[in-house]
């Protein structure tokens, strides 16, 4: 996982508040298309975590 790595990235919030996962986050963390993220709110700021399914661990380990 990407514990520890430290990375920064600026995103814009588009129409419908939407934003974009940078490609450098999304290959780091295996986020693809159609991929599950748990959003919760840490004081003012929001963190976004993949969800892994039982196929994910099962390739990947935990």
């Amino acid at each position: 996982m990407a514990e520890g790595v430290g990375l920064a990235f600026e995103v814009k919030v588009h129409r419908g508040r939407r934003i974009t996962i940078p490609k450098a986050v999304a290959d780091l963390l295996g986020i693809e298309e159609g991929s599950r993220l748990r959003l919760h709110v840490e004081g003012d700021r929001i963190v976004l975590e993949p969800v892994r399914d039982a196929l994910w661990f099962a390739m990947h380990g935990p």
